[in-house]
């Protein structure tokens, strides 16, 4: 008896607890935000404050916002790892895949086919994404160029 009230309280304990202990609203603008991606402090998303998105960066222990891209051409999905942000560049005829270095702020463009690249993760030194240039989708692994 003692133990399946124990186990009850418990249980009663556990559902009153709100899923997280704080929500922090990260971005506070009347155009689209969105595709967030997170790797340690750092937040990454597309934004679309200036008419066409961007990729932002948020530093969760500085509370700095940092805009990654300025590009007429959208750039879309990032994804992070580390110090390593990539991200799909729409532009006028392809989709290709770019990263940035937060450490050497600098940025390489990865893949440089005529059709598009897109759906793209990357985990330490790996990139993978979504391929069309055979005329329909295939996986892709690419090593993360030395900075």
């Amino acid at each position: 008896m003692k133990k399946t009230l124990l186990l009850a309280l418990f249980g009663l304990f556990l559902a009153i607890q709100p899923a997280w202990a704080e929500e922090i609203q990260i971005t506070k603008s009347d155009k689209d935000q969105e595709s967030p991606a997170i790797s340690g402090n750092n937040i990454v998303w597309e934004d679309k404050r200036h008419g066409n998105y961007d990729i932002y960066l948020y530093n969760i222990e500085t509370k700095k916002e940092t805009q990654i891209t300025n590009d007429s051409y959208d750039q879309r999905r990032p994804a992070i790892s580390g110090d390593n942000i990539v991200w799909e560049h729409w532009g006028s005829k392809a989709c290709n895949i770019y990263l940035y270095n937060l450490k050497t702020k600098t940025k390489k463009q990865i893949t440089a086919d005529r059709t598009v690249q897109e759906n793209l993760a990357i985990s330490g030194d790996n990139i993978v994404w979504q391929d069309w240039r055979n005329g329909y989708t295939d996986i892709y692994l690419g090593s993360r160029p030395s900075n």
